[in-house]
């Protein structure tokens, strides 16, 4: 996402002028964000966080950090869901849930592999979109 140039040159002439609501809305999201990534970290203690690729659960716990699969489902997220208000709806919904289900793909030996020979296709599409910057059914650039 962008950075708005109006804002900006608002911000230059006037400052920065925050609201007391606003201010404690930040609070809130503060405090919100350090309990998601305190939850995150203890269901799974091995992927690290970064603001350009936070999390990926699911992929992570089912081919590691570092595989092609989860950086090709991170790219996606990335370059095509998040310039979309729906992509980003289901980015939310993905980070209020992937947690639990890494979790519990972790104890259940078939699921996860299920879950690998279902992921990992989609993973394959999606890399091949992304290396020619085309995305299916015209969404994305």
């Amino acid at each position: 996402m962008g950075y708005c140039e109006k804002k900006m040159l608002l911000s230059q002439r006037l400052g920065k002028r925050v609201s007391s609501d606003r201010t404690e809305a930040r609070r809130e999201g503060v405090a919100i964000h350090r309990t998601f990534h305190r939850d995150a970290i203890a269901v799974a203690p091995n992927v690290r966080s970064s603001e350009v690729k936070p999390w990926c659960f699911i992929a992570s716990e089912l081919f590691g950090q570092t595989a092609w699969e989860t950086s090709a489902l991170r790219m996606w997220r990335d370059r095509v869901l998040r310039q979309h208000a729906i992509g980003r709806a289901f980015i939310g919904a993905y980070y209020r849930h992937s947690p639990g289900i890494a979790r519990w793909l972790r104890r259940h030996r078939r699921a996860r592999a299920l879950a690998r020979v279902l992921l990992r296709p989609l993973a394959a599409v999606l890399k091949w979109c992304l290396d020619r910057h085309v995305s299916p059914r015209g969404v994305g650039r």
